[in-house]
């Protein structure tokens, strides 16, 4: 199964396999009543479910070869693509779906889904690495300090072949400016993943020691 909650988190999205395609399901988790929607042919793909009427899939991500991402919208019960054959794709969203950074071709930018305008941001990290502020006006990344050429993003990171040495950073999104938050010396080895902010602070992952930090903004 793959699933992914909704933003309320009373319902849960489920790619459920049957013969050559995936029921796409929408479950009741107080009554656990299910309720089928389409049936799509994607397989191996990540669902996210930010905003209440609209679901994402992403395919997996390789700098190898091209994946794709779609929308799949619950009330007209259509599919749109939202980005095409595009190679290493990662996304992540805002909190609520009006900000999006991607990750392609080995750069990242930030795109305002309200207007479309794209922002190709001046340093190279990967969207799972990077978190909103509740308010949008600030992204709080993890950024290697280094990447060495003979290594393939996102490939490398995703298969643990790569750690790197991040410094953490608060992007201002308007207008641009950048704070380094966190700088890891004396010997610490940093590398954030899935950061999250809770309140005044800024929670990861470091997964040199799979131990979960956090640190006051």
């Amino acid at each position: 199964l793959i699933k992914a909650n909704s933003p309320d988190k009373k319902r849960k999205a489920v790619l459920e396999k049957e013969g050559w395609s995936f029921l796409l399901k929408i479950i009741d988790l107080k009554t656990n009543k299910d309720v089928q929607v389409g049936s799509v042919n994607l397989e191996d793909v990540e669902v996210v479910w930010i905003k209440p009427n609209e679901i994402f899939f992403i395919e997996k991500p390789s700098f190898l070869f091209t994946s794709s991402a779609w929308s799949y919208a619950l009330k007209e019960k259509t599919f749109n693509y939202l980005f095409q054959n595009e190679s290493g794709l990662m996304l992540n969203w805002s909190k609520d779906g009006s900000l999006t950074l991607k990750f392609s071709g080995g750069e990242l930018s930030l795109i305002n889904n309200e207007d479309s305008q794209t922002i190709n941001l001046p340093f190279v990290t990967l969207p799972n690495k990077c978190t909103f502020s509740d308010n949008n006006k600030k992204i709080y990344c993890a950024i290697p300090k280094t990447v060495p050429s003979s290594v393939v993003l996102p490939d490398d990171y995703l298969k643990n072949k790569f750690y790197p040495q991040d410094q953490i950073i608060s992007l201002s999104i308007n207008p641009i400016e950048i704070e380094i938050v966190l700088d890891a010396d004396n010997g610490k080895e940093l590398d954030a993943i899935n950061p999250m902010t809770v309140g005044d602070y800024l929670y990861f992952k470091n997964r040199y020691d799979n131990k979960i930090y956090k640190i006051k903004l």
